[in-house]
């Protein structure tokens, strides 16, 4: 998600930021703040939560079927993604 977000913003993070709420975005601040005072700081894009991330690229109008149906899919896809990773387990410890 944050590929296509900075796909579709570039480097301009006053790009997608004004498309948070205000709430959300001065909790971005308070983390960007946070990891900045120990030393952790690397992008204010990953100072995100997901569901920021959703909201960015809904207001970008990037997602075609809603962002309800978006989030539909997404959860659908992490937990295949996690049947499919424990299958890999599985396959690991028989060998």
């Amino acid at each position: 998600m944050a590929h296509v977000i900075r796909y579709e913003c570039g480097s301009q993070n006053e790009k997608w930021s004004i498309r948070l709420a205000k709430g959300r975005a001065d909790q971005m601040k308070k983390q960007i703040h946070r990891s900045i005072q120990n030393d952790s700081f690397i992008d204010e894009l990953l100072c995100t939560q997901l569901s920021d991330k959703i909201t960015i690229i809904d207001k970008g109008g990037l997602i075609e079927s809603g962002k309800d149906q978006f989030k539909s899919e997404l959860k659908s896809g992490a937990a295949a993604s996690k049947r499919f990773g424990a299958r890999e387990r599985l396959c690991d410890r028989s060998r």
